[in-house]
């Protein structure tokens, strides 16, 4: 070996297979997962690395999202120590500030969601690319789409069909 090679992991010298950058994984969490997916089928190892990169995305965009509604929770019109006016006519301020509240509690769900598939695609990374329901693949569309999603396309459309109630009436 070269002196160059010396300092690195016999994982990254025998690597055969692009290595992702996963910003928003630690070095610990990015060796575990690495370690983990040396393990699986060529196939389904490049799967989970493309879920592992587009995941790495999706937290970074929640935290910039994260980030940006903190500073602009409140409307451009209203200071951070104004109260909305639940009499105002119009809805005024109290619809914007309902409307900030409500997309932060939809980021605050997105974040927990994939923090949780990151979990799982380090511990158990074939687990992240098949469906949770029927087992079969998950496609790379809706991976980009839905990094932390554990369905497959048919059986999201199956457990929520429009009417806002999972599929079920009751």
């Amino acid at each position: 070996m070269s002196g160059q090679e010396s300092g690195m992991t016999g994982m990254q010298v025998n690597q055969h297979f692009p290595f992702p950058v996963l910003k928003k994984f630690s070095q610990a969490e990015r060796e575990r997962f690495m370690a983990n997916v040396m393990n699986l089928d060529p196939k389904i190892r490049e799967e989970a690395l493309f879920k592992a990169e587009q995941l790495d995305k999706e937290i970074e965009e929640i935290e910039k999202d994260s980030a940006g509604r903190k500073k602009f929770f409140f409307t451009d019109e209203m200071a951070a120590n104004d109260f909305p006016d639940p009499l105002m006519a119009d809805g005024g301020n109290s619809y914007e500030v309902e409307k900030n509240f409500c997309l932060a509690i939809r980021g605050r769900k997105r974040e927990k969601k994939a923090l949780e598939m990151k979990k799982i695609l380090i511990l158990s990374p074939e687990r992240a690319v098949f469906c949770e329901f029927c087992g079969c693949r998950i496609d790379k569309e809706r991976v980009k789409e839905v990094p932390h999603t554990t369905k497959c396309t048919d059986c999201k459309n199956k457990s929520h069909n429009g009417n806002g109630h999972n599929g079920h009436r009751n």
